[in-house]
């Protein structure tokens, strides 16, 4: 299933990479942002034990997720795996 955790980009070992995907309001907090983000990920499921399925296929299913909510999310290109 889908963890939220922190991640520690200081450690040893750690690559972190970050891709915009999309502008959301400024006028919106950033902790409600987070929280709707959040609510639509949860629902995404992580299939495990499956060699067809792994983190690209998730993200390409969670990217697919929040693009299908519309509105600030509508602009998120759809993305296929090998293309």
């Amino acid at each position: 299933r889908y963890e939220h955790k922190a991640a520690n980009g200081l450690r040893e070992g750690t690559v972190i990479g970050r891709v915009l995907i999309a502008k959301l309001p400024a006028y919106e907090p950033l902790v409600m942002q987070a929280e709707r983000i959040h609510g639509i990920l949860v629902q995404v499921p992580l299939v495990q034990n499956d060699g067809q399925c792994d983190c690209l296929v998730w993200l390409i299913e969670a990217l697919a997720a929040l693009r299908a909510k519309g509105g600030d999310f509508s602009t998120i290109p759809e993305v296929t795996n090998g293309g």
